[in-house]
């Protein structure tokens, strides 16, 4: 079995994300909790993190989700970890969930701005 690649403590140190009260959008803090201003990307808001949190919201599974779509549940976890997704998939996406993720993205591009 081969050795995972070893990191360099700055590059691998803990992240979390945290929706936002007054938006529901979800951004990336460090481990100490401060929100990272200083990197655009940092900011931006995680597709995937949001998917899994409006499924939940929802009272859903992600067995429901994966035989909704048709997938693997595995395929939905990695949909799950994915900053970004392909328009397609968050199409069908909105459609399964009922809750319209183009306009969150949408959003916080505003916000951004």
């Amino acid at each position: 079995m081969r050795e995972p690649e070893r990191w360099d403590k700055q590059d691998c140190s803990p992240r979390f994300f945290h929706a936002c009260p007054e938006t529901g959008n979800i951004r990336r803090h460090t481990c100490d909790g401060e929100r990272q201003g200083n990197d655009p990307a940092m900011e931006r808001l995680h597709i995937g993190n949001l998917i899994r949190a409006k499924l939940a919201e929802r009272g859903r599974t992600v067995i429901w989700l994966a035989r909704q779509m048709p997938c693997s549940r595995t395929n939905i976890y990695k949909i799950f970890d994915q900053q970004s997704i392909d328009t397609a998939t968050l199409k069908r996406l909105s459609e399964i969930i009922g809750h319209d993720f183009f306009a969150d993205l949408s959003d916080d591009l505003r916000h951004d701005r």
